[in-house]
């Protein structure tokens, strides 16, 4: 019984790094593939010369961000979906807007 009860532990150990390293497989290839699309951002934006970044611009930008009054149920905001902790996306197919409706989902491209 002891040596069955070893073989279910051992192989449940297996499965879990066969499902494990598969994954990791997936993610490098995934990240290669987005390699070809994406490119680091630069360190500073350029900005028109007619409408050069101020700070002021700057701070009313942020507040307009996090504003959740710019929403119809005023409960929002940009942030809601776009969030700056995740880096500016929830991964989902479609975020939940005013009163959690969800938009439709559009085809991915491959």
């Amino acid at each position: 019984m002891r040596r069955f009860i070893l073989f279910q532990f051992s192989s449940v150990w297996v499965f879990i790094f066969l499902i494990a390293t598969s994954a990791f497989g997936q993610e490098a290839d995934l990240i290669r593939k987005a390699g070809n699309f994406f490119k680091p951002l630069p360190e500073k934006l350029s900005a028109p010369e007619n409408n050069p970044t101020t700070p002021e611009k700057v701070l009313l930008g942020q507040m307009l961000f996090f504003e959740p009054r710019l929403s119809k149920s005023g409960a929002i905001s940009c942030n809601s979906c776009h969030n700056l902790i995740t880096g500016g996306v929830d991964n989902l197919p479609t975020s939940p807007g005013h009163m959690g409706q969800l938009g439709e989902e559009t085809p991915r491209r491959s």
